[in-house]
């Protein structure tokens, strides 16, 4: 499952990265990657569902890295941005694993996909209102 994330983060980022935006990858693979999981809900893909959640989350983070100087044209904004992911990174191993297994326990696993779910939804809200932020600021 890693590998198909490290893949598409190193294969297909660079490519989409020619014709689009950082910020819209991003979004574009949270969005895949809720529309999968609302899919197994339904459907119940099994072991290909995984690899590709995990293929479709390397959007996101091949795209992330590469929103930083997109975002940031200051290099000392841009080393505290790679801090900051690393440090985020960190948050999210230490904090995500645990907040799943509570979640599954507590609501079972269809508990949990729609969790995951509105977690990938609130990335792609959070990125939206970010840009509208910028754009206001550019006016």
């Amino acid at each position: 499952m890693p590998m198909a994330s490290i893949a598409v983060s190193l294969m297909i980022v660079p490519l989409l990265l020619r014709g689009t935006g950082s910020v819209a990858i991003i979004v574009a693979g949270f969005a895949l990657a809720g529309a999968l999981v609302l899919l197994n809900v339904f459907v119940g893909f099994g072991a290909g569902f995984a690899i590709a959640l995990f293929a479709v989350l390397g959007l996101v983070q091949g795209a992330s890295f590469t929103a930083v100087p997109e975002l940031n044209s200051d290099v000392e904004h841009q080393a505290l941005t790679y801090g900051l992911m690393a440090q985020l990174g960190n948050t999210a191993n230490l904090l995500g694993t645990p907040l799943l297994l509570f979640v599954s326990g507590r609501f079972g696993d269809l508990g949990m996909q729609l969790c995951v779910a509105l977690l990938f939804l609130f990335g792609i809200a959070l990125h939206a209102i970010l840009a509208f932020r910028r754009t206001a600021r550019m006016r």
